[in-house]
């Protein structure tokens, strides 16, 4: 053996001693094992990973090879379940494209690009019908169609009555569809 594999030796036995069973405790903790890797297998490629770099951590203190070692465990982790969650080729939702009609092949359910556009204008013209609104009609509008406030709890909110809350509320809208029908008129 070259003294190189030597020391990469030492250093994986010095790791292991120090470390292995807080790095099997941890990878319990992070990862549930399947059929295909269990903790030890994990820290066992986190070791061999770390050998691979001896030369960066050998003389580091123990806290920094710790986390040296709990970096190299979490990206083996993640790659692990990266590889678990990707689609596999899946031959029952194969079929031949001549047994296709044209219609199936060109309705995929996204949005055309025209209709995008579209609706990112419809959107700017409503963000800026929005701002033209008073601050309080903004809170009102917010709290009623996107939090699903009751016109009680906006006028708690507000420290409001009741009616005030409501009209508030129908104020903003009105203002709201002046602002888009006169957008519309230009």
């Amino acid at each position: 053996m070259s003294e190189g594999q030597d020391s990469r030796n030492a250093c994986l036995e010095t790791l292991t001693a120090k470390f292995g069973h807080w790095l099997e405790e941890l990878a319990g903790q992070w990862f549930h094992g399947t059929s295909r890797f269990d903790a030890a297998d994990l820290v066992q490629d986190t070791l061999l990973a770390a050998c691979r770099c001896v030369d960066q951590i050998r003389d580091a203190r123990p806290e920094r090879q710790a986390a040296w070692l709990r970096t190299i465990l979490a990206r083996r982790i993640t790659d692990i379940r990266r590889r678990q969650t990707r689609a596999k080729r899946n031959r029952n939702r194969e079929c031949r494209l001549d047994s296709i009609s044209s219609e199936e092949l060109t309705i995929d359910g996204k949005v055309c690009p025209d209709d995008q556009v579209t609706q990112e204008e419809e959107w700017t013209r409503i963000a800026f019908a929005f701002e033209k609104l008073t601050s309080l009609q903004r809170v009102a509008l917010h709290l009623r169609f996107v939090e699903g406030f009751t016109f009680a709890e906006i006028a708690a909110r507000l420290g409001r009555n009741r009616a005030s809350a409501e009209r508030l509320v129908s104020r903003g809208i009105a203002k709201m569809q002046r602002e888009l029908n006169f957008q519309n008129a230009n």
